[in-house]
C-alpha cells in the first residue's frame, strides 16, 4: 500500500494553521515565489524540505500536515535541561538529528504501524526484528 501524498491539500493546511489569506502569504513564510508554490499544487509534487520547513516555523506534526490526521501540535518542546522519561528497554534518539529523508521514512513507518493491517504489521515487525539482530551481530 503506497501513500500518496496530496500536496494542495498539504498547502491547504499550511493556509488554514497559518491564517494565510492567500497562497502567497503561505510563499513568503516559505521563502519560495508564489509562482514556485502554485507549480508545486500544480505538479502535485513538493520538496520535502520545504513541507519539513513549514512543519518546524509552527510546531505542527509532520504527519498532520501531510495527512490532515491525527494532532496539529507537536507536543510542547522540552526546556533546557527537561528530559522525557524512557521507557524500559527503549532507544533514546533526538530526532533533530535525523535527516529530511530519514524524517520522511520515519513518517512511513509510524502510519504503517499505526494502521490496522496485522498481516503487514507482523511482516514488518519480524523484519525490523531480523535486521537488528544482524546489525548487532
Amino acid at each position: 500500500m503506497k501513500m500518496r501524498i496530496v500536496y494542495s491539500e498539504v498547502i491547504e493546511r499550511m493556509r488554514w494553521v497559518g491564517k494565510h489569506k492567500n497562497n502567497s502569504s503561505v510563499a513568503r513564510v516559505l521563502g519560495i515565489t508564489p509562482q514556485a508554490l502554485s507549480n508545486y499544487k500544480k505538479k502535485d509534487k513538493m520538496p520535502v524540505s520545504i513541507v519539513l520547513k513549514y512543519s518546524k516555523l509552527y510546531g505542527l506534526s509532520l504527519d498532520w500536515l501531510i495527512t490532515g490526521k491525527g494532532e496539529i501540535f507537536n507536543a510542547r518542546p522540552l526546556a533546557a535541561g527537561e528530559t522525557h522519561e524512557a521507557a524500559p528497554g527503549s532507544v533514546r534518539m533526538d530526532l533533530n538529528s535525523l535527516s529530511t529523508e530519514e524524517m520522511v521514512y520515519t513518517t512511513k513507518l509510524l502510519r504503517l504501524f499505526r494502521g490496522s493491517d496485522r498481516p503487514l504489521l507482523n511482516s514488518m515487525k519480524y523484519l525490523l526484528n531480523s535486521l537488528s539482530k544482524r546489525e548487532a551481530e
